[in-house]
């Protein structure tokens, strides 16, 4: 059935062929792939599939004001347009994980959500194992950014008791009240990295919009969390996640109820 051509969506300037032709004179450099020589054919192999097939830094570079991406085969880490989700810094990440993160989705008690959760599904799961090996060596050799110092958390008593309490209301029969969740069902929140991400935002899209791991033959039927968008308010998901990055040891600056409501315009429906 034939149907009409949707007009754009953009709006003035980005709509004009004059400003696709200033950004792209500002900021596209053509150019190869170019295979060190000094590194293993394995290693060229693994650069080629992240910088260019998979275009890895797309998401995973941080990016300035006009949306160029800064240094995009360093994948430093950066916020996703329009998507709100971070991409982490990728970085001396061993091979034996992310090898199954990216096959599988899950590896342990690591799970992929969000947008990366849709790369595994439509992509990365189809890859050959010698691919996922190559791509897993070279994130292996690429030096991992420095983490920053633990914030304080400046956490008020109420806040810390309210967040505990929707805690142990909604996270507990999941999650589990010391915070180890279930092995490839429920993620653990206790020592995992990915609580004390800065910043939060992965974090605020998960319990606003829930989340779920690709289905793949290694997790066909994989576990995932509902959606908290319209139960909880910004207050309370503020509480329940400043409260989850300190605790267990944690130590993390507090989640604002700010920044649950500007991260919430972007959650999909």
């Amino acid at each position: 059935m034939a149907k009409p051509n949707r007009p754009h969506e953009l709006r003035f300037p980005y709509d004009t062929r004059l400003a696709l032709a200033a950004w792209r004179a500002l900021y596209f450099r053509p150019g190869r792939f170019a295979a060190q020589p000094q590194q293993p054919a394995e290693w060229n192999r693994g650069a080629y599939l992240v910088q260019a097939l998979g275009h890895c830094g797309a998401c995973h570079a941080e990016r300035n004001a006009l949306g160029a991406t800064r240094d995009a085969a360093g994948l430093a880490g950066g916020l996703i347009p329009l998507q709100n989700w971070y991409a982490p810094a990728l970085g001396g990440e061993r091979a034996e994980l992310v090898t199954p993160l990216l096959q599988a989705g899950v590896a342990g008690s690591a799970v992929l959500l969000g947008p990366m959760a849709e790369v595994v599904l439509h992509s990365t799961q189809h890859l050959s194992s010698a691919d996922l090996l190559a791509m897993a060596r070279y994130l292996q050799s690429l030096q991992r950014p420095a983490m920053p110092a633990a914030a304080e958390p400046s956490l008020a008593p109420p806040r810390l008791e309210r967040g505990a309490k929707v805690y142990e209301a909604q996270c507990t029969r999941c999650h589990g009240a010391d915070g180890r969740g279930v092995a490839r069902a429920y993620v653990p929140l206790a020592g995992n990295r990915a609580v004390l991400q800065e910043p939060p935002a992965n974090l605020v899209q998960v319990v606003l919009g829930g989340a779920f791991a690709p289905s793949t033959a290694g997790n066909p039927q994989p576990f995932g969390m509902p959606p908290f968008a319209v139960e909880l308010g910004d207050e309370d998901i503020a509480a329940v996640l400043s409260y989850i990055r300190n605790a267990w040891g944690h130590r993390a600056a507090a989640v604002q109820p700010l920044d649950v409501q500007r991260w919430r315009s972007s959650v999909r429906p």
